[in-house]
């Protein structure tokens, strides 16, 4: 959403240093300011935080979008036509302190698939792109989680066949099992890493109840 803001900014800087768009860029620079101003805080402190102050700021900005008149086409027009479109899905964050505001970390996981993105030209089929997107996604998660995607990957291609459906949590990047083998030195643990699952090896620990027995 800033970014086809300052779109509209750039559109018109030269001729109206003062432009419409200026405004709507300014409501989200301070939802961006207080997002730093709530770092440090929990996740639910966060949550209830954007509730009490960005959520103002929020409806203020979109109280402005539906009533600044712009042409349909022109760069602002399209600006605003999207925020009032998807408003719903902007607003999602509000939702779950987990949430992020921005979209920033999704795009840069995504970077070295866009860049690579003339090699999926020869996946061949529909079924071969999905099975790359899936290897591609378990990777990218394995990275956030700050684990060596290579020693996760081999790890879960070992002990997925012996175990259980209902034991597939301990496959999970932030399972205290995968952090045990796979983490990266020097990086701290995952915030997910709830379960009380040990650290001793997946071989008799989620074998399917034939093995067990």
């Amino acid at each position: 959403m800033r970014r086809k803001i300052h779109e509209g900014i750039q559109a018109v800087l030269q001729e109206q240093p003062a432009c419409a768009s200026q405004k709507g860029l300014e409501y989200c620079d301070r939802l961006f300011a207080l997002e730093r101003d709530y770092t440090k805080l929990t996740l639910e402190e966060r949550r209830v935080k954007r509730l009490e102050q960005s959520k103002a700021v929020t409806d203020a900005f979109f109280a402005w979008a539906s009533n600044t008149p712009a042409l349909p086409k022109s760069a602002l027009g399209r600006a605003l036509h999207y925020a009032l479109e998807q408003r719903p899905l902007l607003e999602t964050f509000y939702l779950d302190g987990r949430l992020e505001i921005s979209n920033n970390m999704a795009e840069r996981s995504i970077k070295q698939f866009v860049i690579g993105r003339k090699n999926w030209l020869f996946s061949c089929s529909p079924k071969g792109a999905e099975t790359s997107a899936v290897i591609y996604s378990i990777i990218e998660r394995a990275k956030e989680n700050h684990l060596k995607p290579y020693e996760y990957l081999k790890y879960i291609l070992e002990n997925m066949p012996n175990t259980t459906p209902e034991r597939y949590h301990i496959l999970l990047p932030w399972s205290k099992e995968i952090l045990c083998c796979c983490k990266l030195k020097g990086q701290p643990d995952s915030m997910a890493g709830d379960n009380d699952e040990s650290c001793a090896p997946a071989s008799g620990a989620g074998l399917n109840d034939s093995a067990e027995r």
